[in-house]
């Protein structure tokens, strides 16, 4: 995959081989997940911060922050499965999915944005990066 910039995983564990030997589907190797968080204290953040900058962060923007801060601190969960092969992303891209409605017919249409290296940004510089981004698809 010469668009990605990847690292073949040498060291394996003996788990780790077993599973992706008797992984059935790994034409679509993806995990899936969900958790109930109390919000309370991150909204009173978000209201303070978008206060203090004058900029209007979501959980949107949060999200891309901790989701790029977990792969960083756990980058076997930025891996891509291959011929039985696992290969790490040496860089962390976070994407998105965005909801647009067709200004004539009224329809929704799904389109993205992606977060570059979004470990190494500030809350303000994802949301500047991904309201740049959705304007273009705008």
């Amino acid at each position: 995959m010469p668009h990605l910039d990847l690292e073949l995983k040498s060291k394996m564990s003996s788990f780790r081989r077993i599973a992706i030997g008797t992984w059935k589907t790994t034409y679509d190797p993806s995990i899936y997940g969900a958790m109930t968080v109390k919000m309370d204290d991150l909204i009173r953040y978000m209201n303070e911060f978008n206060q203090k900058t004058g900029r209007h962060i979501t959980i949107t923007h949060i999200m891309a922050k901790a989701v790029a801060s977990t792969l960083e601190q756990m980058p076997d969960a930025n891996a891509i499965l291959r011929f039985n092969r696992i290969y790490v992303r040496k860089s962390i891209g976070v994407f998105f999915q965005v909801a647009l409605t067709d200004d004539e017919t009224g329809e929704l249409d799904l389109s993205g944005a992606t977060i570059h290296d979004a470990n190494q940004k500030s809350l303000v510089e994802i949301h500047d990066e991904f309201s740049e981004q959705v304007k273009k698809v705008r």
